[in-house]
């Protein structure tokens, strides 16, 4: 006979709390819920879960981006999906098909495009700039706003931070946006995480980009000129 598993208490509480949450969102989504009439615990419940199915939302979002993007790098511009389908680009097309602001538009490409695997010339997979984001956005368990905040923050190193030191920051930042750290009272929203994100480019790259060197040189060049009046 095969090994028989009883769950705890709490186990069983939390499997009853989560069959809940699933009926009240389902009943909501379907119009047959009556918000009027739920306790403020149901609310709140109700909310969590919604939240949940956003990220899973957020996840095939993603997806459906960097595959877009993958067939760009695979096909003259004028023969992208966006130009075929009658859009300057790709940003104004899921600006357009998703009814969002230019900004949320933007932010799900450039999520994509740091949480994709590329293809090299040579046909070698290239891993995602950012691995852990990547992972977490396709568990579901990160937001495209959370996300956005990470890759968007940590860009700012350029290319002047060792690797090993920018997958420590990447890593710590996923952690606190998901709120495992045992100091993390809630999962970090995107506020916190572009502060965070800023506190490790400052301890990682102090110095920030050099200015280059023609830039220095015009702003110390003597500039003569004659004057209206003579």
């Amino acid at each position: 006979m095969g090994e028989i598993i009883v769950a705890s208490q709490s186990e069983q509480e939390a499997y009853r709390q989560s069959l809940m949450e699933t009926a009240v969102v389902d009943a909501l989504l379907e119009a047959r819920c009556q918000l009027a009439g739920l306790p403020d615990a149901e609310i709140v419940i109700a909310l969590r879960e919604l939240a949940a199915r956003r990220r899973v939302l957020d996840a095939a979002l993603v997806e459906v981006a960097g595959e877009l993007l993958r067939r760009e790098d695979e096909s003259p511009r004028a023969e992208s999906v966006a130009r075929k389908s009658g859009f300057r680009n790709l940003t104004a097309m899921v600006e357009q098909v998703l009814a969002v602001r230019p900004f949320e538009a933007s932010t799900l490409v450039r999520v994509a495009a740091a949480t994709r695997e590329r293809m090299s010339v040579t046909g070698e997979s290239i891993p995602a700039k950012y691995p852990a984001v990547s992972k977490a956005v396709g568990s579901a368990v990160m937001s495209i706003a959370q996300a956005s905040a990470i890759t968007k923050g940590l860009d700012h190193t350029g290319n002047r931070v060792n690797v090993d030191e920018l997958e420590r920051a990447e890593l710590e930042l996923v952690a606190s946006a998901c709120g495992v750290n045992p100091e993390d009272e809630q999962p970090a929203v995107p506020k916190v995480l572009e502060a965070q994100a800023a506190t490790w480019v400052s301890y990682l790259d102090p110095d920030g980009a050099e200015p280059r060197a023609d830039k220095i040189a015009e702003e110390r060049g003597l500039w003569i000129s004659r004057r209206s009046d003579g």
